[in-house]
């Protein structure tokens, strides 16, 4: 989906709300073809994926 490395400087959210808000715009072209419900849970799984991996923390402060 990703078509290169988020790079070190760019917009790091501090709350959950703005990394769906950021997730969704990052993808809206990849995700055209799903309606606005379809998108919440695909974020929303990303969002839990993403702390299942340790890669944001209870807060959503990325870990870098």
């Amino acid at each position: 989906m990703f078509l290169e490395p988020i790079q070190p400087e760019a917009f790091k959210p501090s709350v959950i709300s703005n990394l769906h808000a950021r997730l969704r715009t990052v993808l809206a072209e990849d995700m055209r073809l799903f309606n606005d419900g379809e998108q919440a849970v695909t974020v929303s799984l990303m969002v839990q994926k993403l702390k299942d991996k340790q890669f944001i923390t209870q807060n959503a402060v990325l870990i870098l």
